[in-house]
């Protein structure tokens, strides 16, 4: 990030922070600076594929939230 501070078009930078973001898993600060490296690299595979697995995170997760908030306080009674 402190080389964004100085050079904010530099790609490699852009990308790595993608990256990092990614595996400290906030998805939604991956996704944004994985774009960004889209838009000055759009046919890099890598950043493409981040891009999909970052979104790939984003949606799981997002379902996990949705099945552990509607079924707070409710059990199946097998009997």
């Amino acid at each position: 990030l402190k080389v964004l501070e100085k050079q904010q078009g530099n790609f490699k930078a852009t990308y790595r922070a993608g990256i990092a973001f990614y595996h400290l898993g906030d998805y939604a600060r991956a996704l944004r600076y994985l774009q960004e490296a889209r838009s000055r690299e759009p046919t890099d595979t890598n950043v493409l594929r981040y891009i999909q697995l970052t979104q790939l995170k984003m949606n799981r997760c997002s379902l996990q939230r949705e099945d552990s908030g509607a079924g707070a306080g409710t059990r199946d009674v097998v009997g």
